[in-house]
């Protein structure tokens, strides 16, 4: 009896966790950050570009390190990627898998690399940003890339 007590609780607290996040998705505040991390990619999927060599376009925003387990980076922007939808599941589904942890870490090496590009040629490139990457590519911090993604 005090098992089932216990795991109504649980469930409780947990849909009411659940409310939480999803009301956060509605606010001001995020849609802020939606804004600011599709300008720091100029609205390009890094993953795209850094991994497969390829321009796409992002259609959503995670949060590298989940807002479930880290409320308090919620709108840290270091902590937020937009990617597209189809990212977005493959990210979701290493998560599930057990591998957050290395796939947090290769995002965040994805953003460095994808902020160095943009360093080195200090706005989009003339010659278009292929070219670049096709420069930038040569380099050892682009080959430490797993291909999982």
């Amino acid at each position: 009896m005090i098992a089932a007590r216990q795991a109504a609780k649980k469930a409780r607290d947990s849909e009411r966790v659940r409310k939480d996040y999803e009301a956060f998705y509605k606010t001001a505040l995020w849609q802020r950050c939606v804004e600011q991390a599709k300008a720091k990619t100029f609205g390009l999927d890094p993953i795209s570009l850094m991994v497969e060599q390829r321009i796409e376009y992002g259609q959503a925003v995670h949060h590298i390190y989940p807002l479930e387990d880290y409320p308090d980076l919620r709108a840290d922007l270091g902590n937020l990627i937009y990617i597209t939808e189809s990212h977005h599941r493959l990210i979701h589904k290493l998560y599930s898998q057990g591998k957050q942890a290395e796939t947090a870490k290769e995002l965040k090496i994805i953003l460095e690399n994808f902020k160095f590009l943009f360093i080195i040629t200090e706005k989009l490139p003339e010659g278009g940003i292929l070219d670049s990457l096709d420069h930038f590519k040569k380099t050892a911090a682009l080959r430490q890339l797993s291909s999982k993604f």
